[in-house]
Formats: C-alpha cells, structure tokens, sequence
C-alpha cells in the first residue's frame, strides 16, 4: 500500500503530527479499501467516510498527550465510535466488516508510518493499539445493542402482524414443538399462547389430525413444500383448513425449524361445492339449451358487430344453406342471397335502431339442399338486437322458421277453393255440398236451374224442403253415407218430369264422404249426372247390339240367366257347337263342357268368379253336338242392373283349335330349344338394341361366374372389358356379325379369362337382338402355350447334343416361362444324383444358386433318390420344415432353402427309353394347388428334356462308333487298296499271255473281275466317308450331257452285252458338271436297274433339257411287285440293300446313297417311282451351271 503523495524534507516529528498532516490521505486510501471489497454496495465516499475523520482527530489528541506525557494514554468510551457503529448498522453492514474497517485503517496509518519513516514510540505503539480495539469494541457494542434493539422491535411488530394475519401462522422446532403462533392460532385451538408454546400437535388434535401434521413436518424438515387439507375441530364445530408447511433455514441452508400456514377455506369449500352444484345445473341447462339448439325446428343465427359476423348458427340452417361455412364470416360472405335479396338493410336497421323487425311469410329465393336453381322459399322471422355490458347494441339474434310448404299448401288450398267454385260455376253435373243435418252449405247453378229454386233460397235447407218427391229417393243413401263413412256410387234415379210434355228423366247419383284432418266425416257430396240421352243411346245400342250378336257366325255368342241357363243363342254358336236354338235354350250351361269337368264342378266355378270379379276367362276344351272335342277360348261376363243386381250373364266362345295346334307345336319346339340351350357347352347369351341381356343359358352362368339374377337386364360390357361393343350396341356387333373372335372375358371375381364370341342377329316385331355365343377357350389356350412351351423346348435342346449346353438351355427356358426355380441332376457313372444346372428367374437368386452350387454339386439328401427310384413326380405343394429338413444336403443348403422362400415344389424324373437320367426339379415363391395343369406341362418339359439327354447320349455313342468306323475305312481303304492293285494288275498282265488253257483263263478272269468289285468297294467306302464328313467334292467343267451319258451307257453295254439298254436325248445339253461323279451316278443308277429288272427286259435311259435344267431318267420293269412303300421312304439311305442283292454280288448297299449325295452336291435333286404296272423309274434333275 503506498500512502506517499509527497514527502517533506524534514520529516515530522512525532506520530501525532504525521497523523494531523497527513489525515487526508489516511482517509483517501481506507476509502479506497472499502470499495474494493468491504461495502455491501457502491456507496457515496461522504457516506463512507462518516466519523472517521473526528475518530482520528481523536486518536491525534490523544498521541500528542502521549508525546507530551511520554507514556501510554488509554481512552474508553469513544462516542465517535459508538456514533459509527450504528450508522454501519442503518447501511447494512455486516459486523464482521464492521471490526474490519478498524483493521484496515490501522494498517494505513502503519504504513503511512512506513512510508514516512516516523520514529514511533513504544507508548506511541501501545496508545495506537489501544485506541483502535477500543474503537472497534465501542463500535461493536453499539452496533450489537442498536441490531437487537431493532430486533426486539421488529419482533414486536412482527407478532402484531402475525396476529393481524386471519390465518394461522406457526413455527416449530424440529420436533415439531411450537415456537411462534399467532392470535389465529390461539382463537383455532381454543388456548393461550403460553399454553401453546412448547408443545406438540398430539396435545391439541386426534392422532388422525396430529399424525397429518407430523407427515407434513417431515417433508418440511426434508426440505419439501407441502399443501395439506384438514379438517379440525374447532369450538365454532368442523373447520376445513389448507395448511403450506414449509422448511425454515439454519446455518449452511439445513432446515432447522418448520414454518406453517393455515388458512380457513371452509366458506370457500362450501362456496366451491356451491359453485360446483351452480355450474352442473348450468352444464345441464346450458346441454338442454344446446340439445334445444340442435333440435330446435327452427334458423337460429347470432351476429356480432356492424359487419354481421355470425358467431353461432344452428345445423338446421346449416343445412337449410346446403352445408356451407357460416361461423366466423360476415353475413354479406355467408349468405350473400340473404344480403342481395334486401334482407342486409333489414339487419342493419335492426343494428342501428335497436328495435326488432318481424315479418310472416317473406319470400327469399334460396338454392335447395338437394342443389340445383334457386327456388322461391318463404320464412317467418324474428331478428331482436342484442346487448353488450355497456347496454350497447352489439348484435343480432334472428330467429327464422321456414313455412314454405305451409305457403304453398295454402296457396293450395286457394287454388282448389278457387277450382271448386270454377267447377260448381262450369261443371256440367248437378253438385251440391251438404252438411251432418244434410242442409245445402254450397251448390251449383246448375242444380239450382234443374230444381228451378234460386241458389240463396236452397242454402241452409233440407232437401225434402225444397223437392220432397226426389228427397225421398236420395235422402236414404245421403244418411248411408253419413252413418258408414262410405261412398255410395252409380246411382240411377228417375226423376218425374217437371211439366207438361216433357219426360221422365234420368240422373247417376255419386254420393261421398268430406273429412277434416282428422278424418271425420263433416260434409257429404253429392254429384249426378244427366244420363237420359245416355240410357235412349243404350237402348238404341242394344237394339244395334242384337243384331250385331245375330249376324256374328265366327263366335259364338249367347246370354245365360243368373243361373246358367241358355236364354239366347246366335248364329255362330250353332256354327261351332252344332246345337240349333230351340235345343239349348232353357237349358244348362254344363251341356258344352266335358263330362269329367261337369263331375268336378267347372261350370258353376266359372259361373261363380264371373259373378265375382265382373268377369272370367279360361282356354279349356267342350264338347260339340256330335261329341266331338275342340278348344275354346272362353269368356263370361256378369250383366248387372242399375242397383248392381246380377241379370245374368254373357259367353263368347271362339274356336282356337288350331291356335292350340300351333301352341302345341311351338311349346315342342320351345322345349327341344330350351334343352338344347340347357345342355349347351358353349354360353348363349341374347341382348337387345341397347346391349342389355335378355336371356342366358347354364353354360353361361358356369362361365362367367355371375348368377342369373344379376346378369338378366344389365349391360353386356360388364362382361367384355375390350370395348368391341359400345353403347348402342348395334354399330359394335355389326363388326362381329357371322365372325368367330377371341376377346377377354370377365368373371365374377374380376379376373380376365380367353373367351372365343361370335354374334348373330334376329330381326322381330319388337326390333333387333342379338345372339351371342361365347367359349371359354381358357383350356385350349393352356394347351396352346403348353403347346408353344414343347415347341419351344424341343427347338431349343434339338439345337445341340451337348449335355451341357443343353442342361443349361433347358433350365434357362423354364424359369422365363414356366417355374421361379429349376435344377437338374444326373446319374453319374457311379450312380450318384449330381447336380449339374440351376436356374432362378430373380437375377440376385440365380448369382445365389450359382455360389452354392460351385460349393457342393454332389446331392446328398435321401429324399431325392428315393423319388427317382420310385419314377414317378412327386409334388409338395406346401411343404413343411420338416420335409425341407429331409431335403437339405446339410446345414448351408438347410439356410438357403430358407432364404429362397420356396412355396412349392415338384419333383419329376427324367426317364428316357425305360433308362433313368437323373431328376428335374421346379419349384415356385407362391403356394399352387395340388391339381395344377402346370404340373402336365412340367412333366411334358421333363419328357422331352429326359429323351434330348438320351439323344445326346446315344448321340455320343453314335459319333464313338462313327470314329471307329472311320478308322476301319481309313485302314481298309488304305491297307486294302495296294494288294488289290497288285492282284488286277497281275490278273491284267496273266490274261494277255496266249499260252494259258481256257480253264486257265477263266480262273484268272473271276479273279480280276473280283479284284475291280474290290476295287469300286472301296472307292464306295471311301465316298460314303467323304459325304458323310464334308459332302462329295465337285469340279465342275463344260460338258455335253447328252454325249457324256451316252459315252457311260455304253462302256455299261460292254459290260453287260447279254442286255438291251435304250437311250433317247433330246433339247439342249451343254452345261458344267463333274465328269467322273456324273459317270459314277450314270453307272449307279443303269446298274442298279440292270440288276433289280427281268433278266431279258430292256433298260431305258433318256435325257432332256428343261430350261435351265436337264433331267436323266433311267426306267426297268419290275420283278413281279414294286418296290415296297416303306422301302422307298428310306432308299437312299447308306447300307440298304434290296431283296433280291446276293452277297456274291459285291455291293454294300452304298450306291444309292453316294448317287443322291453327287447329285445334291451338283445342286440337283433325284425322285423314283415305282408301281407294278408302269416298273421303276428314277429321275434326276441337275442345273446346268451352279447355284
């Protein structure tokens, strides 16, 4: 610390005058210190400063004394000090910091000593010390007097508060003993505060209450809040109490004491339970009001404010507006219509003024629920303002209720009052409304002119005061009326004429009931008509009528009385029955029907249901005068008088035998129809004009899945989901007409099936229908890609004999087309299943099998022997763990079953010639039903990959043996070739000498002649091998081909000079050929038939130009029979030989067969034919130039 602002050249003398010179400073840096750390808060330096300048005005008196005494100077009872320490009390100070101060500024004043280098005084020392622990203890006493004075006061104040307080407030030690309550607290307990303090709750509560109170205790006293209700007994009887418990802190912040308060709720808990019981029975009003709401069969609206904002709208308006958004928009949104139509102004007035408007019956044009244009509607409305708090108009409230239908019922009612009196003033009956005293309440003029009584004169009089005679007839059935609540209708009067030289006329009274809504009857109606000139019209047309009966001859026509007997008989009746008139009048309806029916009473039936119902009609046979049979067509007609009194009856009878004749055979032909429409395969549907279904058959019900109920009547296209027919289905079936087409049906589960539909049209009365027939072709087409699938397989494995590449083909094919899965073993030599192709349509799949088949291609699982030794396809449509743990080879192909997810297996072997290959198996991700016709086409595909393995096995076999062979010609040929050469040369060279004998020369001759046979031998071996390796070579150069063949006829005729052999040549014949080959066809074929002809019959050789061709034919009889048909069909095959070639002959069966490989080599081609009639004749055709 560095007190120096200036340092004088003679130091001071004494401590006391440092002290007194240097004052200011002292007080700057103990000021300085006490803001650094000291002071609560930033304080002002005056405030901080306070007394201790007159504090060290005194510490300087007293050291001056000190330098003048020379010893120490102890001073008590400093009031500077005292004076300090209550002024650090009022700031706040602690008094720690307090006794600090008096530290702090002893330390200046050392090192102002220090600094100043003053020589100071043990007594110096000592008085220094002294005065600043008496000044720390007088100020530490004062401050510690002035704080517990301050407490005592504030406890005083604090327990005048507490007993203010009108709730209870308590502290407790922490055993729950109490040290503070307040007056509540006495007044609740009914005791003293001395009587209270120190003890526990268990001294004033149940153990109930007290044991609540000590739960509460110990959360405060674990540092917790609590909230607790009580209920105490108090001397005003039950009180509910809320008690807060709460901690009060110690040192270091422990709890050390239990803080409580306690307010009396039990007014607000009976307040609240009040409340509670208020606000139920306001929910249920407030849901009665909403329900009334909801209910209420009337528009309920609530708008706010000048704009009209609806704040609440009933659902019957909401609905009433078609469902739009009413809630939250203004009126002019909302209900635009409303606004348009004049009705906004309404509201508006009703906002501004105040006062409520009302009206009956308002017409507002509104869009009806349902949509469509606005129609006139009509409400009855009530629109009241509505207030605010400040008693402001603040909305409306509109009660609407609409009386459309009351509007337009009267409207009405109006028009049919309007309509009655049209009807009495222009109705050309005689009509009267009466009333339960049948008085005349309303009448017509016409009335009132027939009776000849004015209108005003009938009202509210009885009829027998105006005309007894016609009451008498009408009043009876008036009072019917009246009495039963029934009409009494057709009423015929006569009413007597009114004068002289008129007649007596005719009226039909109608006499009805009118009823009230509630469905009694208030008036009687009564209506009558003028039928004189009716009844003279009658009577004219019965008179018209009898002559109409008379003169009809094709019905017979006839009146029976009310008991069935004859009363008058026509002319027609007596044509068709047989019976004159005078011998069926009088008597019995029975006499035309059959005897059996009489038995059973047809006649009086028949009888009885015309009276019945008015009339009666039946088709039944009778019988004729002569007792034949016919069928009638049979109609009784019950005659009534006026008073509905049955007069008697009316028979028409037709003859409709041969109608029946015709019906019979239409019914025949119907039924033969209908059964074959029954017992048709194929689907039969009729349809009109408009595509709709007129009638189906079984089939088509079996086809198309849909009963026959909700097929008749509906549209046609809802079985074809191609559009071939569209809505008029005339334009679509005219392209089908008399054409058979494949199109895609429809089922009844939605799935598509092949469907084969043809159309024919009929032309009836009623307009055009079509017939459709319709084949489900689901089967064929199966077949047809079965069918597809073999072809495609037998293309595919004929394309190589490669095992090998044929698995792999064979695998490849059926995954695209057939299975998910495919794999393929075969036997090996050793007998063991080996694996040898995989396949999986799912390229991830295939990489998978392709991995663990390269791992383990040897099947070790017992199942799959066991189905090849058994030879037949074994199929799993659902297989289980078990059965694929007895598949697995071992674990990895157990897990790889399992990551294949195979649904579905089938198992078939591949056996080919009774030899058995190996196994092919399918399998499938989906589950397939046991009966499945993939599992045929599976098997095809397995037949036929079981015979190309064997073919590719016998194949194999097949090019063995055509090596060995080849290597047998090859050492034939070559081994063979250098002795025959030495042999014919030597015979050559043994038949030119002259000194050899005749039997000599013979010997040598065969020898020669068999040496040449040996010879052209293998010159054949050696052309089969060469065409069957790489085809006979060619060297084509210009030639005559006539002269060519001819020269080789000849060198034939040399050797056979015993035969006649014919040759003819015509045309053209230059052309390029191989010499030597054409020679060696030439020779084959004149051999062949010099050999295969009667010794003595000639041979025919003959060539020609055709164009750019020339053919050779060279023709022989036969010996006996042609040559067979299944001989020819493989004649030119290698080693065939015919019948009747001797072993001697020195032929291999090669001459053929090298003689169509030259020609084919030349680009020819060569045919035979053979009948026993016209011989044998082969016919090559070679181009002259090649190809």
């Amino acid at each position: 610390m560095n007190l120096e602002t200036h340092r004088s050249e003679s130091p001071p003398v004494s401590l006391a005058d440092v002290l007194e010179s240097r004052q200011d400073d002292i007080i700057h840096h103990w000021v300085e210190h006490l803001c650094e750390g000291l002071a609560p808060s930033p304080r002002a330096q005056s405030v901080l400063e306070n007394h201790i300048g007159d504090y060290l005005r005194d510490l300087t008196t007293v050291l001056h004394r000190v330098g003048q005494e020379g010893v120490a100077v102890v001073r008590e009872g400093s009031t500077v000090a005292r004076e300090h320490g209550r002024q650090r009390l009022r700031l706040g100070f602690d008094l720690a910091v307090l006794v600090r101060e008096y530290g702090v500024l002893h330390e200046c004043i050392l090192d102002l000593i220090e600094q100043t280098g003053t020589r100071v005084t043990l007594a110096e020392f000592r008085t220094l010390a002294s005065f600043i622990v008496h000044g720390i203890a007088d100020a530490v006493d004062e401050y510690t007097r002035q704080r517990e004075a301050a407490q005592r006061l504030n406890e005083f104040q604090l327990q005048a508060l507490l007993d203010q307080a009108p709730v209870s407030i308590y502290a407790k030690d922490a055993e729950g003993r109490y040290l503070v309550v307040n007056r509540h607290v006495e007044e609740v307990l009914g005791r003293s505060r001395e009587e209270i303090l120190g003890r526990d709750n268990f001294s004033f509560f149940s153990d109930e209450v007290a044991n609540m109170y000590h739960s509460a205790d110990a959360h405060a006293l674990a540092g917790q809040t609590s909230v607790k209700e009580f209920v105490v007994d108090t001397p005003w009887g039950p009180r509910t109490y809320l008690a807060t418990t709460f901690p009060l802190p110690g040192g270091e912040s422990n709890p050390v004491a239990i803080g409580g308060i306690a307010t009396d709720i039990t007014e607000r808990k009976e307040t609240e339970a009040a409340r509670a019981r208020l606000l139920r029975e306001a929910e249920a009003q407030r849901e009665r009001l909403d329900s009334l709401f909801q209910q209420s069969p009337a528009f309920i609206f609530v708008m706010r404010g000048p704009e009209h904002i609806l704040t609440l709208a009933n659902p019957l308006a909401v609905r009433r507006l078609g469902g739009r958004e009413l809630v939250g928009k203004p009126l002019r949104e909302a209900i635009p219509e409303f606004v348009e139509q004049g009705y906004g102004e309404l509201i508006d007035n009703v906002y501004r003024t105040g006062k409520p408007a009302t009206a009956n019956e308002a017409p507002l044009w509104l869009v009806s629920p349902e949509g469509g244009e606005p129609k006139e509607s009509f409400f009855n409305y009530v629109y009241t303002p509505t207030h605010g708090p400040d008693g402001e108009v603040d909305g409306v409230f509109g009660h609407v209720v609409e009386v459309t239908e009351l509007v337009r019922e009267r409207r009405k009612a109006e028009e049919a009052l309007a309509l009655l009196d049209t009807l009495l003033t222009t109705t050309p009956v005689l009509l009267s409304f009466l009333d339960r005293d049948l008085r005349h309440v309303r009448v017509n003029q016409m009335l009132a002119d027939e009776l000849g009584i004015p209108i005003e004169h009938m009202l509210g009089h009885r009829l027998d005061e105006l005309h007894p005679a016609l009451a008498s007839q009408i009043t009876p059935l008036r009072l019917r009326v009246l009495e039963t609540g029934q009409p009494v209708l057709d009423q015929e009067l006569e009413v007597p004429p009114r004068g002289m030289g008129t007649e007596v006329r005719h009226f039909l009274f109608n006499h009805a009931p009118v009823r009230n809504q509630a469905g009694e009857v208030i008036l009687v109606a009564s209506v009558a008509l003028d039928i004189t000139e009716r009844k003279r019209a009658e009577s004219a047309a019965e008179e018209r009528f009898r002559l109409l009966v008379e003169g009809v001859e094709d019905y017979a026509i006839f009146m029976l009385d009310p008991k069935g007997r004859v009363t008058s008989w026509n002319p027609g009746a007596e044509r068709i029955k047989g019976w004159k008139a005078s011998e069926v009048l009088g008597r019995s309806l029975s006499l035309f029907y059959l005897p059996g029916d009489v038995v059973a009473g047809v006649p009086e039936e028949a009888l009885q249901l015309a009276a019945s119902e008015g009339q009666h009609r039946a088709e039944l046979p009778l019988v004729r005068k002569d007792g034949s049979r016919f069928w009638a067509d049979v109609l009784i007609t019950a005659l009534r008088d006026e008073r509905g009194g049955l007069r008697g009856f009316a028979m028409i009878t037709r003859d409709i035998s041969p109608r029946r004749q015709a019906e019979e055979t239409l019914r025949a032909t119907t039924q033969r129809l209908e059964a074959v429409l029954e017992t048709a395969v194929d689907g039969i549907l009729t349809i009109d004009e408009s595509g709709k279904i007129q009638s189906i058959n079984p089939a088509t019900v079996r086809i198309f899945g849909h009963p026959p109920e909700t097929l008749l009547g509906q549209d046609f296209l809802q079985l074809l989901p191609e559009p071939y027919l569209s809505g008029n289905i005339q334009s679509g079936a005219r392209k089908l007409l008399g054409n058979r087409r494949e199109v895609r049906g429809r089922r009844v589960d939605g799935s598509l099936f092949p469907l084969e539909l043809s159309v024919g049209e009929t032309r009836l009365s009623q307009g055009r229908f079509f017939t459709c027939l319709v084949r489900d072709i689901s089967a064929r087409k199966h077949a047809e890609e079965a069918q597809a699938l073999f072809v495609q397989v037998g293309t595919l494995l004929s394309q190589s004999l490669d095992v090998t590449t044929t698995l792999k083909s064979l695998a490849s094919l059926v995954v695209s087309h057939l299975a998910d899965y495919c794999m393929v073993a075969l036997l090996g030599e050793d007998g063991q299943l080996r694996l040898l192709e995989m396949a999986a349509r799912d390229p991830e799949r295939q990489a998978l099998l392709r991995r663990s088949m390269t791992s383990s291609p040897q099947l070790e699982s017992s199942l799959l022997p066991r189905i090849l030794e058994g030879g037949v396809p074994v199929a799993q449509p659902e297989p289980t763990p078990e059965w694929l743990d007895e598949l697995a080879r071992d674990a990895e192909h157990r897990a790889l079953l399992d990551v294949l997810d195979v649904k579905s297996f089938l198992f078939v072997p591949l056996v080919a010639r009774g030899r058995e290959l190996g196994l092919i198996s399918f399998a499938w991700s989906q589950p397939r039903p046991e009966c499945d016709t993939t599992d045929q086409v599976a098997r095809g595909v397995a037949d036929r990959a079981a015979l190309a393995l064997d073919n590719a096995r016998l194949y194999q076999e097949a090019q063995d043996a055509i090596r060995v062979r080849e290597d047998v010609v090859a050492i034939v040929s070559h081994d063979l070739r250098t002795p025959l050469n030495a042999i014919s040369l030597s015979a050559t060279a043994l038949l030119k000498r002259e000194d050899m004998d005749k039997r000599t020369l013979t010997a040598v001759s065969r020898i020669r002649a068999a040496a040449d046979r040996a010879t052209r031998m293998i010159h054949d071996l050696l052309d089969f091998n060469q065409a069957r390796m790489k085809g006979v070579p060619v060297h084509r150069e210009p030639l005559d081909f006539h002269a060519h063949v001819l020269r080789v006829v000849k060198e034939v005729r040399l050797a056979h000079p015993d035969r006649h052999i014919a040759f003819h040549a015509s045309g053209e014949g230059r052309g390029e050929w191989d010499g030597d080959r054409l020679a060696q066809v030439v020779t084959n074929l004149v051999g062949n038939a010099l050999q295969h002809s009667p010794p003595g019959s000639p041979v025919r050789v003959c060539t020609r130009s055709e164009g750019s061709s020339v053919l050779f034919e060279v023709h022989n009889e036969n010996k006996g029979s042609a040559i067979p048909p299944e001989v020819l069909s493989n004649l030119f095959e290698p080693y065939r030989r015919g019948p009747e070639a001797r072993s001697g002959q020195g032929s291999l069966g090669l001459g053929l067969f090298i003689t169509r490989q030259i020609v084919l080599a030349h680009g020819g081609d060569i045919h035979v034919r053979s009948t026993p009639e016209e011989g044998t004749t082969f016919t090559v055709r070679l181009p002259r130039h090649a190809m």
